[in-house]
């Protein structure tokens, strides 16, 4: 789910994203079966604000997973067992957890004037 709003008085475009998926499924080498079990659900907020300094000139900041949720893709699992003859996994998460994003963005143009605005 994806909205964004603009705000006139603060010539500002705000926004959010909300990404849900149910937990995969994956084979534990533990137990018997194929694809026997399912990680927990994978849930990322994020914000964007967009900032008008003038028609050629935007500010933008994001930030993604802004609860920090510590989603989970699968599990790897160790080739051999340990002393109690258990295969020990390890957690594959995201490369992070968060990630933030500042940008400016700068329009140039012959007279100095143009720009995209109404095209958007």
């Amino acid at each position: 789910m994806r909205r964004s709003h603009f705000v006139e008085n603060w010539k500002s475009q705000v926004g959010f994203s909300f990404q849900h998926s149910s937990g995969r499924t994956y084979t534990n080498p533990n137990r018997s079966g194929f694809l026997q079990e399912n990680t927990k659900s994978f849930n990322s907020l994020s914000v964007n604000w967009a900032y008008l300094i003038s028609p050629q000139k935007i500010l933008y900041s994001s930030v993604n997973n802004v609860l920090g949720i510590r989603n989970v893709n699968g599990y790897q699992y160790a080739d051999l067992p340990d002393a109690s003859g258990i295969l020990p996994r390890r957690a594959l998460r995201p490369a992070t957890d968060q990630f933030f994003f500042v940008g400016f963005f700068l329009t140039i143009s012959d007279d100095k004037t143009s720009n995209q605005l109404d095209n958007l």
